[in-house]
């Protein structure tokens, strides 16, 4: 027989009383329920959500890298932790750690991974992802969801939300109108790009702008020092259109030019220069999400790969 839990916590038991691999912890908001048949259907939570959930809450999600930090030692060098930025198939974004063994792996900029069980926590005046020894990632996901695999029993097949990307060409970003998100794939030459600002100060823990160095992120509540942050600006052409402008930031432009923006905005203005005009008149293949925000259609640059000669 399957089941269904909702709201249920899971946590490993007291093997004196208790020789079960797993305890599953119940509240008066759980449920469960017999399924007819034994597909697995997963429920992932959209990052909108989150602050209105309570801390401590347990989740899924199914989200993409955006940037990566380092590995850090916490708690007197006994604890592995890695924090990344993540969005969903809406753009939302929002603060992911791993811990020990997941936080030692490397995912890839634009990576998909699925986490089962996570943990909501609060990070200052916001609402972050936090796995658990008991949360489920897995890394590079693919559709079939880790419960299932470890199961052995899956019959289903669990559709990924982030759908291949649909060729297009620049005019067809720009007069795009939905009624839903959806991500494109489209070869374009880079014919400018911006040159004066092509950074930003950024908080040394979650990357959003901080007004000076020093000063309280306004997202973390604290001050984690700050670094220099590409928000770099390029402007593709195609054969039909000749201006559409996105913005690049740090794990994209960072491989695109080599270096980090840290190294790169000390360099002199020739030299810099001089990088960036490298880069015009190739083609690339962009990949981009177009998603509604505000009221309004936006653009987001999800991965940007330069057309062999």
């Amino acid at each position: 027989m399957w089941v269904h839990f909702e709201n249920v916590s899971v946590k490993k038991p007291n093997e004196q009383y208790n020789k079960d691999p797993v305890e599953f912890i119940f509240n008066s908001t759980s449920s469960i329920q017999q399924l007819e048949n034994t597909s697995i259907q997963v429920e992932y939570i959209s990052l909108a959500n989150l602050p209105s959930l309570k801390s401590d809450t347990i989740v899924n999600a199914l989200v993409k890298v955006d940037s990566i930090e380092e590995t850090k030692l916490v708690k007197d060098g006994k604890f592995l932790l890695r924090e990344m930025t993540v969005f969903d198939k809406d753009g939302n974004s929002t603060t992911l750690t791993l811990w020990e063994t997941n936080a030692e792996r490397i995912p890839k900029i634009g990576e998909l991974i699925e986490l089962l069980g996570v943990k909501v926590k609060e990070m200052g005046t916001h609402k972050v992802l936090s796995a658990t020894k008991n949360t489920e990632v897995s890394f590079n996901f693919k559709g079939v969801n880790a419960i299932a695999k470890k199961l052995r029993a899956f019959s289903g097949d669990v559709k990924s939300v982030f759908e291949p990307p649909v060729e297009a060409n620049l005019e067809e970003l720009l007069n795009f109108e939905g009624p839903s998100s959806k991500v494109f794939a489209v070869k374009a030459t880079l014919a400018s790009t911006a040159t004066k600002t092509v950074s930003y100060l950024g908080c040394g823990k979650c990357n959003r702008k901080k007004l000076a160095r020093g000063a309280i992120c306004s997202y973390c509540g604290q001050d984690h020092g700050a670094t220099e942050l590409y928000r770099l600006g390029l402007c593709f052409e195609d054969e039909s259109e000749d201006g559409f402008w996105i913005t690049a930031f740090e794990g994209i432009a960072s491989k695109l030019l080599s270096v980090p923006a840290e190294t790169f905005t000390q360099w002199p203005q020739e030299m810099r220069t001089e990088k960036l005009n490298s880069l015009l008149y190739l083609q690339y293949v962009a990949t981009v999400k177009m998603f509604e925000q505000d009221g309004e259609w936006q653009s987001r640059l999800l991965k940007l790969e330069t057309l062999q000669a």
